[in-house]
């Protein structure tokens, strides 16, 4: 697991949490033409039309230090593994960016302090 990159994640919800509250949605990803990829090419200037940006993962692609990883890949859950270590059929994906999870940025930020303290099982 890549420790680093989730406290930048973490810092990011921290300085921009008024702005991901509003547009939250862990349920929902980003489309656009029925197309699931998160390419910052489409987000940025796009609106989405589930109206978020693809969950947590997705804010990923907003981040200055990720922006040249998730260009190159071709999935949400390619993002996750490139970037946090973590793949899909890991429980930290699950417990981290899973779909039960409430649209709550203090609950994404308590959830991924949890896991960088290794103080979530």
């Amino acid at each position: 697991m890549n420790n680093h990159n989730l406290m930048i994640l973490r810092d990011f919800l921290i300085d921009n949490k008024e702005l991901v509250e509003q547009h939250l949605d862990m349920v929902s990803f980003y489309k656009r033409s029925g197309d699931e990829s998160i390419r910052p090419d489409m987000i940025h200037g796009a609106v989405p039309d589930c109206n978020t940006t693809c969950c947590l993962i997705g804010w990923c692609a907003h981040i200055p230090e990720f922006r040249s990883q998730v260009k190159r890949c071709e999935s949400f859950f390619k993002v996750s593994e490139v970037l946090f270590n973590i793949g899909v059929t890991n429980y930290e994906f699950d417990y981290l960016f899973g779909t039960r999870n409430d649209d709550c940025v203090e609950s994404a930020i308590k959830r991924l302090t949890k896991v960088i303290n290794d103080d979530y099982l």
